[in-house]
């Protein structure tokens, strides 16, 4: 309980103090669009980093020195709480859009913040909008910005690893852009197994060895979400908890 109000105040508290730089990050960018990333990521991974922190939790994260810093990646991991991007956006590769349900523009910090992050939002029974943010989000690859998406499109109920959905992987197939597999275990321990209260929990991160689709046998990359999945699925077996 007394978790969730601090996390409550502070949410209120970054609110009313970065409502100038919400501000002005828009202005920055029709000047110098990466002054204006650097600006709102900095912003944000400082709130994150505080969030997870009020929650008391551990957080072991490896493989980061795999995560190629010269080129955008698709990043694909799975999903299990809204904290996975509470977690990880800290531990990502320069700006980085999150791909999400529309819900997501409801939750503090992370609705508020997503569109000045290159974040994009998708309503799932909208096939017209899966669309259209498919197509934004090839563009964002093609402009440098690397992308994050959970192919599960949904969160896991009961911790197991779900279908990754054909779809997200268009903007590796369109693109010919590096996928980055990520696991995370954990994050359900700190919000969705107790709503509406926060608990501590031991968090892992795995970022693994990057995957170059035109590198894959051709069945390989003909079912390349399948190949993902079972990546993600072996670096899960290989984690604590």
């Amino acid at each position: 309980m007394i978790r969730t109000a601090i996390t409550a105040v502070f949410l209120l508290f970054f609110f009313l103090v970065s409502l100038p730089l919400y501000a002005l990050i828009p202005i920055v960018a029709k000047l110098d669009q990466k002054k204006a990333d650097r600006m709102a990521q900095g912003a944000v991974c400082w709130a994150l980093r505080c969030v997870f922190g009020i929650t008391g939790s551990r957080l072991t994260v490896t493989g980061q020195e795999l995560i190629p810093g010269d080129e955008p990646v698709v990043y694909i991991g799975n999903h299990q709480s809204y904290f996975d991007i509470v977690t990880t956006y800290p531990y990502v590769s320069g700006t980085v859009g999150y791909i999400a349900k529309k819900e997501i523009n409801a939750v503090p910090l992370l609705g508020w913040w997503m569109p000045l992050l290159h974040g994009l939002t998708f309503d799932r029974d909208d096939p017209k909008s899966g669309i259209q943010m498919i197509r934004t989000a090839i563009d964002q690859l093609k402009a440098g910005y690397s992308m994050f998406v959970f192919p599960e499109g949904t969160r896991s109920k009961d911790g197991r690893l779900g279908e990754f959905k054909t779809g997200s992987f268009k903007l590796v197939t369109r693109t010919g852009c590096a996928i980055v597999p990520v696991a995370i275990k954990g994050t359900a321990r700190i919000f969705e197994d107790h709503i509406p209260f926060l608990k501590p929990s031991d968090v892992n991160i795995r970022f693994g060895e990057v995957i170059r689709i035109n590198e894959l046998d051709p069945e390989d990359k003909k079912h390349i979400a399948l190949y993902v999945r079972d990546r993600v699925e072996e670096m899960l077996r290989q984690m604590p908890g």
